[in-house]
């Protein structure tokens, strides 16, 4: 079953989120006093402010993408040391069965084209047919070595994946629990956000326009719900 990805609540980058939190911060500390019949404390505040620090240390993507990249250069350099070693005993191979028979044990059919797991069942296999082909191919140049380093290219290419696939797994475990982070801290200064438009709508239009938190207008009339 795929894993059911949480969604940003909040409808900008995450350095804004992080900036309008401080200024959620700001007024309620300014407007403490009017927040009282709300149960909203210096406590609460504190609250929030834990929640954004929190959030802020989170690592980024951008943070997170490097070690991604990194390991993707090094699969890429793996299998490209696979298939320089590959083409090495296919060229034997071709050169001793003419591209018959028992050449076409290896499986070396478009070599160039398979993604980089085919590719690593490919060199285990190159691996065990040279092997057991080491003595007729012994006169192209092929040793035990020779199928030995094959064998380790191979498991690298397999080590570089699992490396990259954990490098992947990371960033996305990280992706989301920022998410999460971020949805926490949204609530949180939603919640206030909403009390303080509250307390001043049809009393402090510039007090009330302090507490909207996305472009809206301030309330006509008075009685239009109240927006983020």
């Amino acid at each position: 079953m795929a894993k059911k990805e949480t969604k940003r609540d909040y409808n900008m980058a995450d350095g804004d989120l992080k900036q309008k939190a401080d200024m959620v911060v700001y007024n309620v500390n300014r407007d403490i006093a009017n927040f009282a019949s709300r149960n909203v404390t210096g406590a609460t505040v504190l609250s929030l402010k834990g929640l954004i620090t929190t959030f802020d240390d989170a690592p980024t993507d951008s943070e997170l993408l490097g070690p991604v990249m990194d390991a993707t250069l090094q699969l890429d350099t793996a299998a490209n040391n696979l298939r320089m070693g590959i083409r090495t005993i296919r060229n034997m191979a071709e050169n001793k069965f003419k591209g018959e028979g028992l050449y076409n044990s290896f499986g070396f059919e478009d070599m160039d084209s398979l993604s980089h797991n085919d590719l690593y069942r490919l060199g285990k296999k190159v691996g065990r047919v040279g092997n057991t082909l080491l003595a007729q191919l012994a006169s192209e140049g092929l040793t035990a070595a020779g199928v030995t380093n094959i064998i380790s290219l191979a498991t690298a290419l397999d080590t570089a994946l699992d490396t990259q696939h954990a490098a992947i797994e990371t960033r996305d475990m990280a992706t989301q629990d920022r998410i999460v982070k971020g949805n926490t801290l949204w609530a949180e200064m939603v919640r206030l956000a909403g009390i303080g438009k509250t307390i001043f709508a049809d009393v402090d239009e510039a007090k009330y326009n302090d507490y909207v938190l996305t472009d809206a207008p301030s309330p006509a009339g008075g009685n239009t719900p109240p927006s983020p």
